[in-house]
């Protein structure tokens, strides 16, 4: 009786911590469940259960940046439709003003480009997952620099206040990137510039051995050094007093950087010859073999 119930402590004692190791694995994971995606289980006390709540942890923490993802994918899509929309809006209006049978048809057909951007801002939207993952496969097209970016002029400048002047600096040269995710990165730089400009907004396009160098500049209240970094952080508001419209610049500009470094690149602000903010981001062409 008495070796009986000396055998059943020493089995309990030497339990009890495995049981209480796979409880707090359990309550963590009822958490998680309930939406607490910051909930973490602590470290096991046993050797034996010691890879159980690491395991835990690393899915959960996977989980977790796969839903923060996928939210800022949803705030992304939501952001980046405006934009056609605004200009759908601009030609619906101008449609039912116009008379001139020549220019209804230019609005006309400026309609159906924006409808086929917004086809394709969707799409670009959906890449974004794909691209946080590293999972994305760029589409590399050969382009002349100058038509292209003069066509991103063309179809942004319907957004633009009116007392703004902007205007394109770009080598006639070719280029190589991905058309569609590089119009979203340096489309949203540029409504980021009309946001905060005073006056003028100034798109510089250089070319390098290996790549081509992409200035948006405008002479708006620009960026103090210690917000130039995190700027970039997925929707981002800065200080409201430097704000007109939307909180901050940051919207969308985290983005921006992603679409650069997926080209072998990099985005930063640095102080604008202007007076206010210079955005710059940088491509890295590929081997000619790379479509």
């Amino acid at each position: 009786m008495f070796s009986g119930t000396v055998l059943g402590l020493l089995i309990y004692f030497n339990l009890r911590p495995l049981w209480r190791d796979l409880l707090a694995v359990r309550t963590t994971a009822e958490a998680f469940a309930e939406g607490n995606f910051h909930a973490r289980s602590p470290l096991s006390k046993s050797r034996l259960f010691a890879p159980l709540p690491l395991a835990f942890n690393s899915m959960a923490s996977s989980l977790e940046r796969q839903m923060e993802t996928r939210q800022a994918l949803a705030h992304a899509v939501a952001h980046e439709i405006r934009t056609p929309i605004a200009r759908l809006r601009f030609g619906l209006t101008m449609l039912e003003e116009e008379d001139d049978p020549e220019q209804w048809q230019r609005y006309h057909e400026g309609m159906e480009r924006d409808i086929q951007e917004l086809e394709q801002l969707v799409s670009a939207s959906m890449d974004y997952t794909k691209l946080a993952r590293g999972e994305f496969q760029l589409h590399w097209e050969t382009v002349d620099l100058y038509d292209w970016f003069a066509d991103l002029i063309d179809l942004v400048t319907p957004l633009k206040p009116a007392p703004l002047t902007l205007t394109l600096d770009c080598p006639h040269q070719q280029g190589r990137f991905d058309r569609k995710l590089l119009y979203i990165a340096s489309r949203n730089l540029l409504l980021n510039a009309f946001k905060y400009a005073n006056h003028s907004v100034h798109l510089s396009v250089q070319t390098e051995q290996y790549g081509l160098t992409i200035c948006v500049d405008d002479d708006g209240p620009g960026i103090p050094e210690d917000d130039r970094e995190r700027i970039f952080d997925p929707f981002l508001r800065l200080d409201r007093s430097r704000d007109r419209s939307t909180g901050g610049y940051g919207l969308g500009l985290s983005f921006v950087r992603l679409i650069a470094e997926h080209h072998g690149g990099h985005a930063e602000v640095q102080t604008s010859p202007l007076g206010g903010a210079r955005f710059i981001i940088t491509v890295h062409f590929p081997p000619q073999s790379a479509d």
